[in-house]
């Protein structure tokens, strides 16, 4: 005995756009396509926005802004303050998507439109902006950014949810709080709050990277989870070398600072330094702001450190016997 199942898709069907939309919808999340710069609303000159160019989906739809877009702001109330909504609308009676401004109803006290989210229109949010009463200009300090907000639009992505709910369960099956607020996050009802605090954040960690963060990510950048939290990382080897000859005794060593460029400092690095002294005896110290932090024992060694641009690092040498005479090459090795 078998079940027949609705499938798609074969060569030899025929299908319609409701049977793509349909398969999208099951596929890929509302929202914009994880870009800071897509669909993004700026300030431009007096009620004028721009509205940069992008990608995203929204109810299985796919769209395209291919460049910079404006849209303009009705003129502010003389008295009362609104809170003008941009949205991303697609409206089912004519089979488009566009970009529109809600307009907010005068207050004192503002709140902006809500969504339509019906059989007709289905919205989600760009940006709010506050127009204040007597405004002329938009300013920057006047837009919020709603791209981020999972409830309104959120970043566009695959569908994950049957792992990420494993996930879950295999790591909270004691904490119903846990898993209610990682099941809110698949099901997209889950707030920045949810995501970032609480029994969640103290579990974030062990989800590998399968938790939301409330980090934006930036097109082309590595990413790595810190303690339930989205933060760079940056995979490359870099080096940066210093070479210097001297002449010390035991009583007037020869000091080396060490002399990183900007993008060292705060970071985790490695230290190796060799120098050429001949058959001389040499005691090797590492000082870090005028106090002694290790001493070094043979030629060739590594020495771990981080430097913050308030630290001064540097390598003592002091000659055993005498006034001796060598060179010193020091190479800090990173990889993020």
């Amino acid at each position: 005995m078998s079940i027949a199942l609705r499938s798609m898709f074969f060569d030899d069907d025929t299908y319609y756009a409701s049977d793509f939309v349909e398969s999208n919808k099951n596929t890929y999340s509302d929202g914009i396509l994880p870009n800071t710069e897509y669909f993004k609303v700026t300030a431009t000159t007096g009620m004028t926005l721009n509205v940069s160019s992008g990608r995203g989906w929204i109810q299985g739809h796919s769209f395209v802004n291919s460049a910079t877009a404006t849209v303009t702001l009705a003129n502010a109330d003389g008295i009362l303050n609104r809170i003008d909504r941009i949205v991303v609308r697609i409206d089912y009676t004519t089979n488009t998507i566009s970009v529109e401004v809600k307009e907010g109803v005068l207050s004192a006290n503002p709140v902006a439109t809500a969504l339509i989210r019906n059989g007709t229109y289905y919205e989600i949010a760009l940006a709010d902006v506050l127009v204040s009463a007597g405004t002329t200009t938009i300013t920057t300090a006047m837009i919020t950014d709603k791209r981020t907000d999972i409830n309104l639009c959120g970043w566009a992505g695959a569908f994950s949810a049957g792992q990420l709910n494993y996930d879950a369960l295999e790591l909270a099956k004691a904490d119903k709080t846990t898993v209610d607020t990682l099941t809110a996050i698949v099901n997209g009802k889950a707030n920045t709050a949810d995501i970032t605090g609480g029994t969640l954040k103290a579990n974030a960690d062990r989800l590998q990277g399968k938790a939301i963060s409330a980090t934006v990510p930036t097109e082309g950048q590595m990413y790595k989870l810190v303690s339930g939290v989205l933060a760079p990382c940056f995979p490359e080897y870099k080096t940066y070398e210093q070479y210097a000859s001297f002449s010390a005794a035991n009583a007037t060593p020869y000091k080396h600072t060490i002399t990183p460029p900007t993008e060292f400092l705060g970071r985790k690095i490695k230290l190796r330094w060799l120098f050429d002294t001949g058959s001389y005896a040499w005691n090797v110290y590492v000082y870090k702001n005028g106090d002694m932090v290790s001493m070094l024992s043979s030629n060739y060694q590594d020495f771990e450190m981080q430097i913050t641009a308030s630290d001064t690092w540097a390598l003592w040498f002091y000659a055993t016997s005498g006034t001796q005479y060598g060179s010193v090459l020091t190479r800090l090795e990173m990889w993020g």
